[in-house]
């Protein structure tokens, strides 16, 4: 009899486990409270709560707390994409705050569920992902542009290089005003796109237009600069001006031509 009580209530468990905002929590745990909520999507510029379009960069944050409701720091957690869509970070830690992060690549239409999960504890999100309401692409890019500003490198003089690709790897021909930049201390504006799961970045990328997916920027590779920052730069959803010393590459395996060095933040947009 006991064992048939527990095949009737493993199935039960089972959904509980699987259901979007349902919390579980192990009973030999302490008392652990997680949060998941939606934040945004950026790229196409799905306003609604819970929507994406296809493409974008999905925003979700967590925060995690013991029974007194006090935020728990340096917890590693685990995320998941029910659709396959791509998790940014798969094992979030959460700061002294207790907050952390989950970035998801939306590419798979349809619903999808993001499941967060650790310290005896799991909770789910869902979004849906819709085809993008773009009809004229190269006119949006050009709409999304960050404006040419005075003092700042020209993304129309950067992404004037001509590329080649072969064997898995670009080579690059830049026009003469850009060759001459190599090495020396220039201003670069553009949107950011985090590569750690921290406040203040150290290792990111800008571009020229909003991230619209983590491996195809609008623009291609000329429209990206990889930034690397000593002290950090807080993310911004609104676009940066940068400073730092220029680096060209005229070939890449990496899909990097423009990287700069010891950069600063110097204003947003």
């Amino acid at each position: 009899m006991k064992s048939l009580k527990m095949a009737m209530l493993l199935p039960t468990l089972a959904l509980l486990w699987l259901a979007p905002g349902v919390m579980v929590t192990a009973a030999d745990s302490p008392q652990v409270n997680m949060k998941v909520e939606w934040q945004f999507a950026v790229g196409f510029g799905a306003t609604e709560h819970g929507q994406a379009y296809q493409g974008d960069l999905v925003y979700i944050s967590v925060l995690v707390t013991d029974a007194d409701g006090q935020p728990l720091a340096n917890e590693r957690l685990q995320a998941s994409s029910a659709s396959g869509n791509m998790i940014v970070e798969h094992e979030p830690i959460t700061g002294a705050d207790g907050k952390t992060e989950v970035m998801v690549i939306a590419e798979k239409l349809g619903q999808d569920v993001i499941a967060v999960s650790g310290s005896g504890v799991s909770q789910s999100l869902s979004f849906r992902v819709e085809e993008p309401p773009v009809d004229d692409f190269e006119a949006y890019a050009a709409a999304m542009s960050v404006p040419e500003l005075e003092g700042v490198v020209s993304w129309k003089d950067l992404t004037s290089a001509e590329i080649d690709y072969k064997d898995y790897a670009l080579t690059a021909r830049f026009p003469r005003k850009i060759r001459e930049l190599h090495g020396k201390e220039v201003r670069l504006a553009g949107f950011m796109t985090p590569l750690e799961n921290s406040e203040r970045q150290r290792h990111f990328v800008i571009s020229s237009q909003p991230p619209h997916c983590f491996f195809h920027f609008m623009g291609g590779p000329a429209s990206v600069a990889e930034i690397m920052s000593p002290e950090g730069i807080r993310f911004s959803y609104d676009p940066v001006i940068i400073s730092g010393r220029l680096e060209i590459f005229e070939s890449s395996e990496m899909g990097i031509l423009y990287r700069l060095n010891d950069a600063k933040l110097v204003g947003t947009l």
